[in-house]
């Protein structure tokens, strides 16, 4: 994330953002220019595209790259690096440009954004009635956290996935995405000593 400006309206918001070359996420009256990712961020969420899209072909699920705004039950838009929606997208208002039923969330996370991601953004994600599971894609190691909702509803479970070797199974969709594909070319950079 990058530059608030003023304070304003949701209608200011989408009418901003609408217009704008550049995307911005809302936030409770603030709309958040969105910045640039690093190669491997927009890799990496290439790949999740290309492969998340493959793998549910045939299926009543599809993929959505990160042009599709997303709006939580509580208020939040945001532009999710992939979203998966299974079977007819529902929408806010008469355009077909805010999503209201993802039901899984891809995030590829950034320096400037995983505490975002793992905190703020998590809570407001986990407010989407139809949302399964919210992924967490490192860029700087081969490593996926996925929240999943439990079976009845009440809470989320926490898995990791390590390694380029490992598999990501994603019950809700029926699929497994292999670490391999969704890191394809990505170069790790070393550690930034501090």
């Amino acid at each position: 994330m990058s530059t608030a400006l003023k304070q304003i309206s949701v209608t200011e918001y989408l009418e901003l953002d609408r217009a704008s070359e550049f995307r911005h996420e809302y936030y409770f009256g603030e709309a958040i220019a969105m910045s640039g990712g690093s190669h491997n961020h927009s890799l990496i969420s290439s790949n999740i595209l290309r492969e998340a899209g493959n793998s549910l072909k045939g299926s009543p699920c599809y993929a959505l790259s990160p042009d599709m705004r997303t709006k939580t039950a509580t208020g939040v838009y945001a532009y999710p690096d992939v979203t998966v929606v299974c079977g007819e997208p529902a929408f806010d208002g008469d355009r077909n440009d805010v999503l209201l039923n993802p039901t899984v969330i891809f995030e590829v996370l950034s320096p400037s954004t995983e505490d975002y991601d793992r905190g703020k953004k998590l809570l407001h994600y986990r407010s989407i009635p139809s949302l399964n599971a919210y992924i967490l894609v490192s860029q700087d190691l081969a490593r996926v956290e996925t929240f999943t909702r439990n079976t009845d509803r009440t809470g989320w479970l926490l898995t990791e996935v390590l390694g380029v070797e490992s598999v990501l199974p994603i019950p809700c969709l029926g699929i497994e995405l292999r670490m391999a594909d969704l890191y394809e070319r990505v170069v790790f950079l070393p550690p930034d000593p501090q």
